[in-house]
């Protein structure tokens, strides 16, 4: 009976293909395959390029075919949804957040900074870090550090 089950089963799980040798390396300009080497811990997007921001550059060069077609295609019905519940998950703990420290500060920083703050560190993350679903918000923590910094600040 339970072999019965389990085969049944089977067909539900989808098996992925074993790795290969040799596989495309995300840092990689050119988009070669590099062989894996057992000595280095580090890929060439970790490597020193001799410019300032260069690893930054050849990144962006990496994703820069597929950076608009990001912005195409989160305007389907599925992102969109996704999109509306993130921003009312996000926004919920930097009001209230924002409200318990409005009351610690006097009134000198309140929600509407909190908000702003907000979106404004949300906004660069995801525009630069390559990874837009990513909840940034105010915490706990953050809360009593700036309330103990208005404090010694006082």
């Amino acid at each position: 009976m339970l072999l019965r089950g389990t085969d049944s089963q089977v067909g539900i799980f989808t098996l992925l293909p074993r790795p290969q040798e040799h596989r495309k390396t995300p840092g990689a300009v050119d988009g070669s395959a590099l062989p894996s080497q057992p000595g280095r811990h580090t890929g060439p997007e970790l490597e020193w390029t001799g410019r300032l921001c260069g690893g930054l550059i050849r990144d962006v060069k990496c994703r820069a075919l597929w950076y608009w077609s990001n912005f195409r295609d989160a305007l389907s019905l599925q992102c969109l949804a996704s999109f509306l519940f993130l921003y009312c998950a996000c926004m919920s703990p930097v009001i209230t957040f924002g409200g318990l420290l409005g009351e610690a500060t006097e009134g000198h920083i309140g929600a509407m900074e909190s908000l702003l703050g907000a979106c404004l560190s949300g906004v660069l993350y995801c525009l630069f870090a390559g990874q837009p679903l990513t909840i940034l918000g105010s915490t706990g923590p953050v809360l009593v550090f700036e309330k103990i910094i208005y404090q010694f600040c006082k």
